[in-house]
């Protein structure tokens, strides 16, 4: 891994060059909680040691899914959801069965 520093109309812009082939990338499919905590669920996803980042791929019907945390092999996912149309999302209420639910999640990691 190679990190450059470059400055660019005033800014500092940092690259940072990786071979694809010292990352693990999957697509994780991750069933919801039957009881939703308020702030997220987490899980581990198997076969990673560290996340670097989890991006949401699939939104399922009426909700949305957004990674809020990520530590060593686990992912916090908390889901939103809109209540009426043009309103702001909201996040989904504790205690909501999401069991029936699989998102779907770009994990990149080692």
């Amino acid at each position: 891994m190679s990190l450059s520093s470059t400055s660019f109309l005033g800014y500092t812009v940092n690259d940072q060059k990786v071979h694809v082939r010292d990352y693990i990338i999957r697509v994780a499919n991750i069933t919801g909680p039957t009881s939703y905590t308020t702030g997220g669920f987490t899980v581990s996803i198997p076969g990673f040691r560290s996340i670097i980042a989890g991006i949401p791929l699939l939104s399922p019907s009426g909700y949305v899914p957004a990674i809020s945390a990520i530590t060593s092999n686990q992912i916090t996912i908390q889901v939103f959801y809109s209540g009426n149309s043009g309103a702001p999302l909201q996040q989904v209420a504790a205690g909501t069965a999401l069991n029936s639910i699989t998102f779907q999640v770009l994990v990149i990691g080692y």
